[in-house]
């Protein structure tokens, strides 16, 4: 059995800024990491690392090398609306890549894209397969048909991870919750619909990959969450919380306070198929909260996620 570190982050513009990269806030923000560094991590907003031999992409690496001293590879993937594709990086002396699809190639169909394929070192036969995706931020209808094409990723006997910016939250009052009076009109939308004469949030995406939150009880006494109609992905935060951890630590926002009017929400998630949800260590799931004293916190708006997998 091999013990594989993940976490997986919202790096907002990939650090690009006044068309600098500037990677302190990202060695910030994997800081707590040290000692125990993951063995992947999957990236959102890599803005413009394809360009000039991807060297956005290799100066990521590099930064995330000196933070917690690991040899990091990557590759930078691909976005249908801009040049901020999801990026891959993984230590090759833990795992060795089979996959990427990240490239823009006729071979790669768009419902395809950014899924990495790895095998643990040394133990081919061990696999894990990774999705990392960012769905709109401004239309649960176009989430919708995102999620729709995701869903078959559930099946299959590989342990697989649909895992990113979903840009939605998912049903269950259990979560933490957002005051949609809030949020300006003209952006109430992006994550909200009326319903009956009421704001309320839009999780229909999520609704499709785990299912629908059935309305009973959850709370740190009553630790059973039903969920209907889903495809078959299990959130990992909802994993942790089954198996003991407080609501609090399971349900934290991956947004930071002060970012989203109205409060924040989690909408970057770890969703596991049934293969890889049985070798979820539970205990491992964290949403990780800066300290405060970034250097750059303009760039700081989403929270890293990290776990483990048994495999």
């Amino acid at each position: 059995m091999t013990i594989v570190d993940a976490a997986y982050l919202n790096y907002r513009n990939g650090g690009l800024h006044n068309g600098v990269y500037e990677f302190d806030s990202l060695r910030q923000a994997v800081a707590p990491l040290i000692g125990r560094a993951p063995a992947v991590l999957a990236l959102c907003e890599g803005k413009r690392w394809l360009h000039k031999g991807s060297s956005g992409m290799n100066a990521a690496c590099a930064a995330l090398d000196d933070a917690l001293g690991r040899p990091y590879v990557g590759q930078a993937g691909w976005h249908r609306r801009g040049e901020y594709g999801p990026a891959i990086v993984w230590d090759p002396q833990v795992l060795s890549l089979i996959t990427w699809s990240g490239a823009d190639h006729r071979s790669n169909p768009l419902h395809d894209r950014n899924i990495a394929e790895f095998a643990v070192r040394g133990a081919p036969g061990k696999r894990l397969t990774m999705k990392i995706v960012h769905y709109p931020f401004d239309s649960g209808t176009e989430r919708i048909a995102e999620a729709e094409q995701d869903a078959d990723r559930a099946g299959g006997d590989v342990p697989f991870a649909l895992v990113g910016d979903l840009n939605s939250t998912a049903s269950g009052a259990f979560l933490p919750q957002r005051n949609w009076l809030q949020v300006p009109l003209h952006k109430r939308r992006h994550k909200a619909r009326l319903v009956d004469g009421k704001w309320v949030a839009d999780t229909r995406a999520l609704d499709i990959l785990i299912g629908e939150h059935d309305g009973t009880k959850v709370d740190d006494e009553h630790r059973v969450i039903t969920r209907v109609n889903g495809a078959g992905f299990e959130s990992l935060a909802e994993l942790a919380f089954r198996a003991g951890m407080s609501s609090e630590q399971a349900f934290r926002p991956t947004t930071n306070s002060g970012v989203d009017s109205g409060g924040p929400l989690i909408i970057d998630w770890w969703l596991a198929n049934p293969a890889l949800a049985e070798l979820f260590v539970p205990s491992s799931h964290e949403v990780h909260v800066p300290d405060g004293h970034y250097p750059s916190t303009w760039r700081l708006d989403h929270r890293m996620v990290s776990g483990q997998f048994a495999l």
